[in-house]
């Protein structure tokens, strides 16, 4: 499973398109910081 695209949602989020066709989740900004795992361990 891979992102194959992705589209703006407003100012706040994103749409994420996967390889298995799904596209229905939008994600936060704030919620992508949080899961970044080049983030994990750091403040802020």
């Amino acid at each position: 499973l891979r992102a194959e695209s992705a589209e703006l949602v407003g100012n706040y989020a994103l749409r994420i398109r996967f390889s298995d066709g799904h596209d229905t989740g939008i994600y936060s900004w704030s919620y992508l910081r949080q899961i970044d795992p080049a983030r994990r361990g750091q403040k802020g």
